[in-house]
């Protein structure tokens, strides 16, 4: 009996210090040692005029996981291997402003370091916007038919938004639209003019510069009385297509003939209809 006894306490005693051992080694030596990075281009106070590349070194005692590059503290993206790279489209930040580049290191054991903060000022000569399609700009639309809105589409942006508004400066009565595409209908709009303009959005939250507002009018009927809100008078259409759902465009072409002034609108179809008005 008592050699059965030796024997347990024999194997349990190797168990229990080999597990000791392994417990105590994972805790006195834990990573703790953060990675250090730094940003190698652009340089502090530089002028960025077109998009370009963020570049930066990372280094660690172990592993460096992965950089992440911030502008003005919102990720803009992250590279896992070297050489640690990302390039930076300047369309959403073209506004003439500096902005903040950092540059943030992880390694294996979760351990972060950030590299030195960097400000630049940037600008995009002509800006970055996008580019309308349609309507045309003074078309005539019937306001029983959903108004469809086109546009090109802006690289990297994730939505876009649309404001319509009845006056050129979008100060009052703007409606709102956000679109994942670049083409949008909008329904239950009134018989007047509208502006519209479009700018472009990207994953941040970052927006584009506003697209150049173009013009259309909404009529009931193409007999009915159009509302120029610009000119001291209200033009009447004097003959008008059969094709009256049609989208007409304006000839800047205007005459004077028999005490009025007239001007032409031509169908994308056939035929024409005027626009007159008395002086």
């Amino acid at each position: 009996m008592s050699r059965f006894l030796n024997l347990i306490v024999f194997v349990a005693a190797p168990v229990v210090t080999v597990l000791s051992l392994i417990s105590c080694d994972g805790l006195a030596n834990p990573d703790v040692v953060p990675p250090t990075v730094v940003i190698i281009y652009p340089v502090d106070g530089s002028y960025l005029s077109e998009p370009d590349t963020i570049k930066a070194q990372a280094a660690d005692n172990d592993a460096v996981e992965s950089v992440d590059f911030l502008i003005d503290g919102a990720e803009i993206g992250t590279v896992r291997q070297p050489p640690y790279e990302q390039f930076w489209d300047l369309t959403f930040w073209n506004d003439g402003n500096y902005h903040s580049v950092l540059a943030r290191a992880t390694d294996a054991a979760g351990n972060v370091g950030f590299s030195n903060l960097v400000n630049v000022r940037t600008f995009v000569s002509g800006g970055i916007w996008p580019d309308l399609i349609a309507p045309a700009n003074d078309s005539v639309l019937a306001v029983s038919d959903p108004v469809t809105f086109g546009w090109h589409g802006v690289r990297n942006a994730v939505k876009y938004e649309l404001e319509i508004s009845p006056n050129y400066g979008f100060s009052d009565d703007i409606i709102t639209v956000i679109a994942t595409d670049t083409t949008t209908a909008v329904s239950d709009l009134i018989a007047r003019s509208y502006y519209w303009r479009v700018r472009a959005l990207n994953n941040v939250g970052r927006s584009s510069s506003w697209s150049d507002a173009r013009r259309f009018y909404l009529v009931s009927d193409l007999a009915d009385q159009l509302s120029f809100t610009e000119y001291e008078f209200n033009p009447i259409i004097s003959q008008a297509n059969e094709n009256s759902n049609s989208n007409y465009n304006l000839d800047p072409s205007v005459i004077y003939e028999g005490g009025m002034y007239k001007m032409w609108y031509s169908s994308i179809l056939s035929g024409h209809f005027c626009v007159r008005y008395a002086t």
